[in-house]
């Protein structure tokens, strides 16, 4: 007989207490009908199973021992099991074990034991559900067996009887998928077999299976306290027993001592004492915020959970200090209260078309001159605004193109322009542009459209008046450009309290309206003349505009700094092209990262691996400061949590290739451009 068949009987430890005992009694009662005089045999153990027979292992006399000893023999002997004939059909039996460590099978034919095996889980295979534990182990019994089982029909029974339908599911996981697949070698049937009356239930429950489990047996009091693992309060128990103070009896006078833990009364709840022992109380915080039935709730959810069943002084305090430096919470719950970062108005220019600020409006429909986007150009004072059509694909000598014609052409070089960081804006050719002709670049912070809100706001403006415009047909947007530039010239500016046209020229331009009402302005000319003052007034409007705009802002934020070296978080909501799939699961925040320094009171340049190929200059509400880490627990009820660090979901980290030859190309013209 194969060793390695009969090993898991061979090998059984002797039964701990009643349950052990009633497993291994439960497997052999099986093949009773196979062994002489069993009843005699196994009568001693039989004894125990009566209440209270086996109240302590002193009940377990050499009587017993040899009785075990005996039954294992016989089972696992040659004239119990069989060796397998090819011309009878086979069975299987399989079963998972429902705490989770193993799970077991048994070969048969006709009956007649063949061969035994077991399999304990791994600390991945635990976290499966019912269902994928099921049917791991009748994998596992096929690939034990598969020189028995291949090429013949057999049957495969189960106490789970969802496994019956599983050839009919219309959609399996990838797992199942693949698990499948190699079922589909075997020509088996499924069969379910009652839990009772299934031989394999057994071996999945093998002693040796459990043994590298730490055991958590639960302490719960009458008032419903929340569980303390064996381990914690074992360590309790040493703590109590090292500490002079509870051997005082005045001390200890208001406590009572149950299962030798200390407890106290706070109303209707029982609480146990802890000592001052940092490490332990560290480790029971831990168990209550970590644990899957608790979800990593906030301080005061955690500091309800805790109290329930524990105290200690300041334990408020400690639970808050815990919650805030937990990195799982850093990087996947959103910052609460003021947010980060006061508002920086950029400095009112001292002249028209001093300080530019640009932008593109994009994904327009494409109309017959093949234009899908517009180049919007503001000036800083007077708000005036030109309109370019474009495309999509506007490179960058062409984006210097429209500047010139639109705004250098008409109001000279300006000092400075202000923009995103498009690839345009971005590249060395108008970097070299600008110092060629003497004009300062300044990019906005990443992500960040709020430097920039000028001409977002016209962007806003532009788009409602093209959909009053041409919502009916908008393949011919671009042929109301130049009317929506013109009212947009002619609307009085907020901020400044003039239109962009008076601030501009010193004088509004006559509308159609005003000759058909025959209505004579000879003064307008003559209001040129107090132009400057008109300036200086709308540089005053601007001016309280934005100290009305940082007041009303910063209501809601708060002034925060950080310092070079510091470590922080990274928000992930803008880094959309980093993440593939859904990025409703992924962290919040990634990190953490040093801070390399202060850009400005509002920016916050960072050390950012290389591959993430993004700037490393970030506006302060997409940082938050890191609160250092919480270590990892021995708490293996825990799920398996995702690691919040870029490299685990960030897709950025792409194979990048040199390219030998190009080995053809073709021609696409892509419109008009200007």
């Amino acid at each position: 007989m194969d060793p390695q068949k009969v090993a898991v009987v061979r090998e059984w430890p002797a039964p701990q207490n009643l349950t052990e005992l009633r497993q291994f009694l439960g497997l052999t009662n099986y093949f009773r009908k196979f062994i002489n005089k069993y009843s005699i045999i196994a009568a001693p153990l039989t004894n125990l199973t009566k209440e209270g027979g086996f109240a302590s292992l002193e009940a377990w006399t050499p009587v017993c021992q040899r009785a075990f000893e005996e039954l294992k023999r016989i089972v696992a002997d040659d004239v119990t099991l069989s060796f397998p004939d090819h011309s009878l059909p086979f069975r299987v039996e399989v079963v998972s074990d429902a705490s989770l460590h193993g799970s077991g099978a048994v070969l048969l034919q006709e009956g007649q034991l063949i061969a035994f095996t077991s399999k304990k889980f791994s600390g991945a295979e635990t976290q499966y559900t019912t269902g994928e534990q099921e049917l791991l182990a009748a994998l596992h019994a096929l690939k034990e067996w598969r020189c028995y089982l291949k090429g013949r029909p057999f049957m495969l029974k189960t106490d789970h009887k969802p496994l019956t339908f599983l050839q009919s599911v219309p959609t399996l996981n990838r797992r199942q998928a693949r698990w499948m697949e190699y079922l589909s070698r075997f020509d088996c049937t499924w069969e379910y077999i009652a839990g009772r009356i299934n031989i394999a239930d057994a071996l999945s429950r093998h002693p040796s299976l459990h043994a590298a489990i730490p055991a958590a047996p639960v302490t719960r009091s009458r008032s419903q306290e929340v569980p303390i693992a064996a381990d914690l309060a074992q360590r309790l128990k040493m703590a109590y027993q090292a500490d002079p103070w509870f051997a005082s009896p005045s001390n200890v006078e208001h406590l009572h001592k149950r299962n030798d833990l200390w407890l106290q009364k706070d109303g209707s709840t029982t609480q146990i004492v802890v000592l001052i022992n940092d490490t332990l109380r560290y480790d029971i915080l831990a168990r209550f915020h970590e644990d899957p039935l608790a979800g990593h709730p906030g301080s005061t959810c955690l500091a309800e959970l805790v109290r329930r069943s524990v105290w200690w002084p300041h334990v408020v305090k400690d639970e808050e200090n815990f919650v805030q430096r937990c990195s799982l919470c850093q990087c996947n719950k959103a910052l609460s209260g003021k947010g980060q970062g006061l508002l920086q108005p950029l400095p009112i220019p001292d002249a028209p078309w001093e300080s530019v600020s640009m932008d593109f409006v994009v994904v327009l429909p494409k109309t017959e001159g093949g234009y899908d986007s517009v180049f919007v150009m503001v000036d800083r004072l007077t708000k005036m605004v030109h309109l370019a059509p474009c495309t999509s694909s506007c490179t960058t000598e062409q984006t210097a193109r429209l500047f010139f014609d639109n705004v250098v052409r008409l109001n000279d070089v300006p000092k400075n322009v202000i923009s995103d960081r498009g690839g345009q804006f971005m590249s060395k050719f108008w970097e070299a542009l600008c110092e060629l002709v003497g004009m300062r670049v300044h990019l906005s912070t990443a992500y960040h459209p709020q430097s920039d809100g000028q001409t977002e706001r016209t962007n806003r403006m532009l788009g409602n008046m093209l959909r009053n415009f041409a919502g009916c047909t908008p393949s011919v947007w671009d042929t109301f450009l130049t009317s929506a530039e013109f009212a947009l010239n002619n609307a009085v500016n907020r901020s400044t309290g003039q239109s962009p046209f008076f601030l501009n020229y010193g004088f509004h331009p006559a509308l159609p309206v005003w000759q058909e009402l025959e209505i004579n302005i000879p003064a307008a000319k003559t209001f040129a003349k107090s132009f400057l003052s008109r300036m200086t007034d709308a540089k005053a409007c601007l001016d309280a505009a934005q100290q009305r705009t940082t007041d009303y802002f910063n209501k809601s934020k708060r002034d925060v700094t950080f310092s070079v070296g510091q470590m922080v978080l990274l928000s992930t909501k803008n880094l959309r092209s980093l993440a593939d799939g859904s990025r409703k699961l992924l962290p919040r925040w990634i990190g953490p990262y040093p801070v390399v320094r202060m850009v400005g009171n509002v920016a916050v340049e960072l050390s950012l691996p290389s591959d993430m190929n993004i700037h490393p200059t970030f506006h302060i509400p997409l940082i938050r400061p890191y609160r250092g880490t919480t270590p990892v627990t021995n708490n293996t009820d825990a799920p398996a949590v995702m690691d919040p660090s870029p490299e685990t979901w960030i897709a950025g980290k792409q194979k990048v290739y040199d390219v030998e030859r190009i080995l053809d190309y073709r021609v696409r013209r892509i419109g008009r451009q200007r």
